[in-house]
């Protein structure tokens, strides 16, 4: 979540690219957004300007940095902005199966 990648999309190479699953984008009236950790452990909407896809990803454009807390599970148990959420540590990749 909010971490920085190298991609390669069509010949195209972006250094730096901020990305996030496609599950934590989710799609208001007003346009994009996700979830990030804010003070407290409490839950704020960021809009965000989304790219292209790269494998399961979406390439943010705008609106996030790194470092950066993306909500990527329990995104349909917020309620509402400044609901409080337990943070957990991402898995590493060798343990991810």
């Amino acid at each position: 979540p909010g971490q920085f990648v190298r991609v390669s999309l069509k010949g195209a190479v972006r250094t730096n690219a901020v990305t996030v699953p496609q599950r934590a984008v989710l799609e208001s009236p007003q346009g994009k957004y996700v979830y990030v950790v804010g003070a407290g452990n409490k839950a704020e909407p960021r809009p965000v300007q989304v790219g292209e896809w790269a494998g399961d990803d979406w390439i943010i454009q705008s609106g996030l940095k790194a470092g950066d807390r993306v909500i990527v599970d329990g995104v349909a148990r917020i309620f509402a902005p400044g609901s409080p959420v337990q943070v957990a540590e991402p898995r590493k990749e060798s343990e991810k199966k």
